[in-house]
């Protein structure tokens, strides 16, 4: 009896590492394929530039391209805080995390659409802000 319960506790756990090396292989493979997608949306902004119909528009395009490439780091960056072991140390691209942050923020004309300073108004603390007051203290 003892055995034969000691095979099924081995079934059993064999059972579950196969289980778990498969959802391993299932997210490495969602890396893989957001890598791409980075190293696609990439070579996209490249050859831009060579495009003879979409080279006027290239500034605006790329921005949007860098907007989507940031997004993606932005997951692989989410994804490297929970699990590091799951995202290589080597980065795949030529392109940095900070380039793409830099870029959107250099490039993107919030003068042009905050008529009411909005955002200014948003972010501004005020002695009524408890996301602030857990913080700093104001006087």
């Amino acid at each position: 009896m003892t055995k034969q319960l000691h095979k099924t506790d081995t079934q059993r756990i064999k059972l579950e590492i196969s289980l778990l090396m498969n959802t391993l292989n299932t997210t490495q493979l969602k890396i893989t394929q957001l890598n791409r997608l980075i190293f696609k949306l990439e070579q996209l902004m490249v050859d831009i530039k060579n495009d003879d119909l979409l080279h006027t528009y290239r500034r605006t395009i790329n921005l949007e391209i860098a907007s989507a490439i940031t997004e993606l780091l932005d997951t692989k960056a989410i994804i490297f805080a929970l699990y590091p072991n799951l995202i290589p140390q080597d980065p795949p691209s030529s392109f940095n995390h900070a380039f793409y942050k830099k870029y959107v923020q250099k490039n993107i004309p919030v003068k042009n659409w905050d008529n009411l300073n909005t955002l200014l108004t948003l972010y501004t603390p005020s002695k009524e802000d408890i996301q602030l007051s857990l913080f700093t203290k104001i006087d």
